[in-house]
């Protein structure tokens, strides 16, 4: 299949009902009726009666095996790029472009998507579609503040593997000026990113008493914080004792951003893409943060995303636990959960350090060193690393 250059200068993230089309007049009907049916592929909708889908023609779009996008019914595709091989009423034609998918959280999926197809009068065959995520151009992130005790009351560890479970209670519980008395007290700080990044995309928090610090020097919160992955959708956390109203207890964090997959090798840059200020304000700390810088516009043809999947994974027992199977989600920043990684990587011979809990970067480094081996990504703790990690454990 020939390459392409996408462009993301035309994007536009469009929210209407269902899946729309680009806005551009100048597209042919044909090219925005196959830009409409991908989307609505993609989300399980019903898509213009013109165009069909020749057998085996979507096999490489990513989330259809799984329905991972049936509950995005909100979006947009925008055709970008497109060229015919024929005139008149008989004709092949490709097209490229992105499709925004939201969902009833306002998360955002990115796609990129290059559909071949021919058509014969007022009947389209799309004969081959490629969909896979892509690198966003913008982020958007929220940011909570959530009492270390109330989180582990509200979601317990059987349900931290579920985003919805973690993202709804850091909404309802998060300290709110308008509603809480301000005291000390140990508190989660979470960020969310709301939009879905590809394995290969780098998200880093830098956490400071300086406003704009950029580098893992400058970051205070280091030995307490962790990054989660549900399934592309980033969650970062620290935990830290302060007063969320005191302007003596202020921080900022730092976000910064390197694009992945959808992104040529060359350009992808680590980006400072927004800035959270602690300082407290009459809204509470709760809005969305919108990245205010861009990371460079896509220029490669969107290639089927193959999920990070440990094969073989270690074995030392049989049977799978809540930690196996992923009915029970570790987080590292708790103590307890890190002593169970602890234990575990020690008697895989990664971790050669003592168990004392402690989330520090012999612990990070065996983690990693157990993830490289098992095809998955440094720096993220995720239920799929950790199903690898206590496979066959009974744990």
């Amino acid at each position: 299949m020939k390459k392409i250059i996408l462009t993301l200068s035309f994007l536009i993230c469009l929210t209407t009902a269902s899946p729309v089309m680009g806005q551009d007049v100048e597209w042919p009907p044909d090219a925005l009726a196959v830009s409409y049916a991908v989307a609505a592929k993609l989300t399980n909708q019903q898509g213009p009666s013109s165009v069909s889908f020749a057998p085996g023609a979507d096999a490489y779009m990513e989330g259809l095996n799984n329905g991972y996008f049936y509950n995005f019914k909100h979006g947009g595709a925008i055709p970008v790029i497109g060229q015919n091989y024929g005139i008149g009423d008989n004709y092949a034609a490709d097209v490229a472009g992105v499709i925004h998918l939201f969902d009833s959280n306002e998360r955002i999926a990115t796609l990129q998507y290059l559909a071949q197809y021919t058509v014969q009068k007022d009947k389209i065959s799309i004969t081959q579609c490629l969909a896979a995520t892509s690198s966003p151009s913008k982020m958007t992130l929220e940011v909570y503040m959530i009492p270390y005790e109330t989180f582990l009351q509200a979601v317990p560890i059987e349900s931290r593997g579920d985003w919805g479970a973690v993202y709804h209670a850091a909404k309802t519980y998060g300290f709110n000026p308008q509603r809480d008395q301000a005291k000390i007290d140990k508190y989660l700080v979470m960020t969310f990113v709301k939009n879905r990044l590809p394995a290969d995309a780098k998200f880093e928090v830098i956490m400071s008493d300086r406003k704009k610090a950029q580098w893992q020097r400058d970051n205070l919160a280091k030995k307490q914080e962790s990054y989660l992955d549900y399934d592309g959708w980033r969650v970062h956390m620290f935990a830290a004792k302060f007063n969320p109203s005191s302007l003596r207890d202020r921080f900022y964090n730092n976000y910064y951003y390197t694009p992945g997959s959808g992104i040529a090798q060359d350009l992808r840059e680590r980006n400072h893409v927004a800035r959270y200020n602690s300082k407290p304000s009459a809204s509470g700390p709760s809005a969305p943060i919108k990245s205010a810088v861009a990371p460079p516009v896509p220029t490669s043809t969107p290639r089927p995303q193959t999920a990070y999947a440990p094969t073989p994974t270690p074995q030392t027992g049989s049977g799978e636990g809540p930690y196996g199977r992923g009915t029970a989600f570790l987080n590292p920043v708790f103590p307890e959960d890190v002593k169970a990684m602890q234990v575990r990587l020690r008697d895989l011979g990664y971790y050669k350090g003592k168990i004392d809990q402690n989330w520090g970067p012999i612990t990070r480094q065996a983690l990693d060193n157990f993830a490289v081996k098992y095809g998955f990504p440094k720096g993220q703790w995720s239920l799929g690393l950790q199903k690898a990690l206590f496979k066959g454990t009974g744990l």
